[in-house]
């Protein structure tokens, strides 16, 4: 059994694999417009304060969560 965590709980150069996504419809298309699929590989490149959160998604795409959203992203942490 995986252990999902939320992305807000990985820290700055872990990296994790989209195991869920806990949204309305409307921000999971949004999401998935953006590359974050069930299955991807998502890594938080920069994590300080309170501010957004960055990450880089499937190894190219770089892009800034709010905490909230971050928070209802579920991976699970990869070695």
């Amino acid at each position: 059994m995986t252990k999902e965590i939320p992305l807000i709980d990985l820290k700055e150069g872990e990296t994790g694999k989209i195991i869920k996504i806990l949204a309305g419809r409307g921000f999971r298309m949004r999401l998935t417009e953006m590359g974050f699929d069930q299955g991807s590989r998502i890594t938080v490149i920069g994590k300080s304060g309170y501010g957004p959160i960055i990450v880089e998604v499937k190894g190219s795409c770089r892009i800034a969560l709010g905490r909230g959203e971050a928070s209802k992203i579920l991976v699970e942490v990869e070695k």
